[in-house]
Formats: C-alpha cells, sequence, structure tokens
C-alpha cells in the first residue's frame, strides 16, 4: 500500500466507515439461515445513510484511476452497482472520459435484484468495467455480470474499495472477472485497531467469522 493510499484509509476509517453491530448482507436473502455479520463496512454517501463525503468520494475515485491506470485495464463503458457503486462509477468516468453504462434495480421475492441495462446509448462488444464499494461473496456482482453479459457486452474487471475476503475475489475469478481493490478487511481492521476505534478482541472475532462464511466455491 502506497503512502497516500495508507493516508486515504486513516482518513476513512476515522468518518467511520467500519460499524459494528448486527446487519444483514445479500448472502443472507440467498441463505437465510445464515448468520448476520457482526460488522459493516459502510462506503455509501451520506445521503444514502453512509458516512462519505463528496471530497472522500472524490479522493477513493482518484485512487481508483491510479489503479485502474496502473494495471492498465481497457474498458469503453463504466458502470457502477446501484447505489453504493455509482458515485464512485461517475467520478471515474468523469475522470476517465469513458461514458456511463446505468445499471436498474427491483425489488424482488429474494430482495433487491439488478435486472437489467438502462438505456440503448451502447453497442454489443463495448467493454464495460465494473465499480462497487464492497466485495463480499460476489453475489451482486455476478447479478450485474450476467446483465451486462446478456447485453451483449464484455465484462472482465470489477474495481472495488474494499475486499472483505470472504470468497468473493475467487468466485469471480472463475466467472471470468478478474476483482481490483484498494483495500483488503484486513488492513482496514488494523487501521481501525491502530486509531483505537476497535479492540483486538472485536477484530479477532470479526476476522474469525470472515474465515467461517467465507464463500466455498
Amino acid at each position: 500500500m502506497n503512502e497516500y493510499r495508507k493516508i486515504l484509509l486513516g482518513e476513512l476509517s476515522r468518518l467511520g466507515i467500519l460499524e459494528l453491530g448486527e446487519f444483514q448482507l445479500k448472502h443472507n436473502e440467498k441463505n437465510p439461515q445464515a448468520a448476520k455479520s457482526i460488522f459493516k463496512v459502510n462506503l455509501r454517501i451520506r445521503e444514502h445513510g453512509g458516512p462519505l463525503t463528496p471530497s472522500a468520494v472524490k479522493a477513493i475515485a482518484e485512487e481508483m484511476y491510479l489503479l485502474i491506470r496502473g494495471e492498465k485495464i481497457r474498458f469503453d463503458r463504466i458502470s457502477g452497482i446501484p447505489q453504493a457503486g455509482e458515485p464512485f462509477a461517475e467520478e471515474l468516468s468523469r475522470l476517465s472520459g469513458k461514458p456511463l453504462l446505468r445499471l436498474r434495480k427491483e425489488d424482488s421475492k429474494e430482495g433487491r435484484k439488478i435486472v437489467s441495462v438502462l438505456g440503448n446509448d451502447f453497442y454489443a462488444g463495448q467493454t464495460v468495467l465494473l465499480i462497487d464499494d464492497v466485495l463480499t461473496q460476489g453475489y451482486s456482482k455476478e447479478e450485474a455480470i450476467i446483465v451486462i453479459r446478456n447485453a451483449g457486452l464484455i465484462i472482465s474487471d470489477l474495481v472495488v474499495v474494499v475486499d472483505r475476503e470472504q470468497g468473493g475475489y475467487e468466485f469471480l475469478k472463475g466467472i471470468g472477472c478478474n476483482e481490483h481493490r484498494l483495500f483488503s478487511i484486513l488492513e482496514v481492521l488494523s487501521r481501525n485497531l491502530a486509531i483505537g476505534r476497535i479492540s483486538r478482541e472485536k477484530m479477532e472475532e470479526i476476522m474469525a467469522q470472515i474465515r467461517a462464511e467465507k464463500r466455498i466455491h
């Protein structure tokens, strides 16, 4: 992790992106018997119930753009998973000059689900870079990838802010999509421990749950 990224993680940690409690995640919709998560990484903007300021979104997007350029990821369109990934995608569209491809979510019996690509100002064969805030087990990413590919578009790369390291990376690789991340959950937890926002015991409890609930492929 470079020095600027360390500073950014410190700023995000002080904003309160790590929340403790009891949270239902996407995989709970797939498996209602699964235990709720004892932590959440909240990277939503304030209008949508998160701690992120416009300047924090901009700083994250700028670091994402450096990552994208450094890893030479090629793409024609950029798409953020609604709603959490969209602010980063909008900033990255501005930075890269690449147009946005928007996705539509609808309520279903299984919860909110990505169902289609919005608009028709794209053509088959274009490459899409997918953006989101957090990767857990990959369920919402899989929904987006299926929808984008069914529209005749190509998608082989995803960029996220934080990887919770619960099997999403391995699952996405298995369906032909490479994940690129700014931070691992271990880095997030370690920074929160260092600034006194969590105890060593809580960090170990979180890591135990992560290991126990990793998606197996």
